[in-house]
Parts: structure tokens; C-alpha cells; sequence
């Protein structure tokens, strides 16, 4: 996940696509190593069905900077 974030926010044509870091175990720091990785986003499992779309179409959105995370 690190490696394709870094070569898509390094492309110049790709760079817009926004990217949202899932983890499975959330440990102390992991939002900011996803951040600094070059993510817009980060959700930590469990994933709750009944906001996770409107979490996702945050990120979608052209003001995606105020998005949850």
C-alpha cells in the first residue's frame, strides 16, 4: 500500500486520485504513517457499515481536505 501510494501521488496524472488507507489492527501512530505515506484518508477496522460509505464519498468529494479520517 505504502509503495503505491508514493508512485501514485508521485505521478503527476494520478496524483488527484484520492487514496484511503485501511488497516486491520490500528496501533498507536498508524494514521500518521498512512498521512505521511501520501494517503488523503484513514479508516481502522472495525468498519462501521452505517457510516463507511459516507466516510468513503468524503474523500470523493472536491473538498475532500475537511473529510473525516
Amino acid at each position: 500500500g505504502f509503495e503505491v501510494a508514493k508512485r501514485l501521488k508521485s505521478d503527476a496524472g494520478l496524483r488527484e486520485i484520492p487514496l484511503v488507507g485501511i488497516t486491520t489492527l490500528a496501533m498507536v501512530g498508524d494514521r500518521d504513517r498512512v498521512l505521511h505515506a501520501g494517503f488523503d484518508g484513514y479508516v481502522a477496522k472495525p468498519i462501521a457499515p452505517e457510516t463507511f460509505v459516507n466516510d468513503i464519498e468524503a474523500f470523493l468529494k472536491p473538498e475532500k481536505k475537511g473529510a473525516p479520517r
